[in-house]
């Protein structure tokens, strides 16, 4: 599916990439190996990963990637092939995190069902969530992002930016009120955020 999938630089840049997001998130993937090697012959054309995340859902071990389109979940399963679910962004309702004594959870509501991955390793899920809140409060910095950024070095496409000139705080209190509004942020999320932005 990726159209530039023959040129072997496009490939090793993306693979360095997905890399370095594993290695941000502290994610071993040890259990998705397989699917992290796939994953780009499942993007889009264009289709930049923002997150990556690995855990388990209904028995199987998955990656989880977010985009600036969709959120993935991707299992090249051995016994019955490759399942792959995607999530468009505009589709979301809430997401959240949880976390336990050693490992956490990513739970992604949609208009049709709740995605509960769990076992996830709590700097990864914390990274996705955060990440896939900022992708759907402004999808514009999304789509800006840089196709195979070093996170080290820029993050996020809308990190980078915001730090360089910080907005408006009454501006980013209003879209922290809307995200919770709309069920993206839990009370607790908005409350650390809001005294993050007042100092």
């Amino acid at each position: 599916m990726v159209s530039d999938a023959g040129d072997g630089r496009d490939r090793e840049a993306l693979a360095d990439h997905l890399r370095r997001l594993a290695e941000e998130a502290g994610d071993a993937h040890v259990f998705t190996w397989i699917e992290l090697e796939k994953l780009p012959d499942v993007l889009q054309p264009g289709e930049p990963v923002l997150a990556l995340a690995s855990g388990m859902m209904d028995g199987a071990h998955w990656l989880v990637a977010l985009t600036d389109r969709r959120v993935l979940l991707f299992d090249k399963g051995l016994l019955f092939g490759m399942q792959q679910r995607s999530i468009p962004l505009a589709r979301i309702n809430t997401v959240s995190s949880r976390q336990g004594l050693l490992l956490g959870a990513i739970i992604i509501s949609d208009n049709v069902r709740e995605y509960v991955i769990e076992d996830v390793v709590p700097q990864a899920a914390e990274i996705f969530v955060t990440r896939l809140q900022q992708v759907l409060a402004d999808p514009a910095a999304a789509r800006a992002a840089s196709r195979y950024a070093a996170p080290a070095a820029s993050g996020f496409a809308g990190e980078s930016r915001r730090r360089a000139s910080p907005a408006d705080p009454y501006e980013q209190l209003e879209k922290l009120f809307s995200l919770k509004q709309r069920g993206i942020l839990t009370e607790e999320e908005f409350e650390r955020a809001k005294r993050k932005i007042l100092g």
